[in-house]
């Protein structure tokens, strides 16, 4: 998964690749103002989200963002409140996927 913002807008893409090796691949511009790591968490709520639709038992998430992992995995913390929400967000759909198994 990779966000990211620029000139022409903040934006995510998403690449998903079954066991099968079948790429899917989703790019999309957000309608909102966004930070690179908003963009990076939009990207990963889409990626998060998309695997639990297909299904998917087993997933392995890679992402640019070392901030974005770093606070994921808990070993930063997330000081901007916008961060914060997002991180929340993150956790209870990832929530949602452990619960799904």
């Amino acid at each position: 998964m990779d966000g990211a913002s620029s000139s022409t807008g903040p934006g995510a893409r998403i690449v998903i690749i079954t066991p099968e090796g079948v790429w899917l691949e989703h790019s999309f511009r957000l309608g909102f103002k966004a930070s690179n790591n908003k963009a990076e968490y939009e990207a990963l709520l889409v990626g998060i989200r998309t695997v639990l639709d297909l299904g998917a038992r087993e997933v392995e998430f890679y992402l640019d963002s070392r901030l974005v992992v770093s606070q994921v995995q808990g070993k930063f913390e997330a000081r901007d409140s916008r961060m914060k929400q997002y991180l929340q967000v993150v956790k209870q759909v990832m929530n949602k996927f452990h619960t799904a198994s």
